[in-house]
């Protein structure tokens, strides 16, 4: 299963992800900063991630909100905001 973290170049506050490395500033809705702070600091899978979420989040669709919350992560990965591994 592949799972991710934030790497040490990234910093999540409030709202914001920081990338240290190009000096830019990312504005997050509520769902992103969720599924980043489970990440931060600690290597987590997508599945991980929701058991995490779930005290505060109803997931009516499993199979959607595992591959969205995919798909986010991927698409963060491919920008060097977070790592993957397996």
């Amino acid at each position: 299963m592949r799972e991710y973290t934030l790497p040490e170049w990234v910093a999540l506050s409030e709202g914001v992800l920081l990338d240290s490395r190009e000096g830019v500033m990312y504005e997050l809705n509520e769902e992103a900063e969720a599924v980043l702070s489970t990440i931060d600091g600690s290597w987590r899978t997508v599945r991980e991630i929701m058991n995490e979420l779930r005290s505060d989040w109803e997931f009516g669709d499993e199979e959607a909100a595992e591959r969205e919350i995919s798909e986010f992560l991927e698409s963060l990965v491919e920008e060097g905001l977070v790592v993957a591994r397996g």
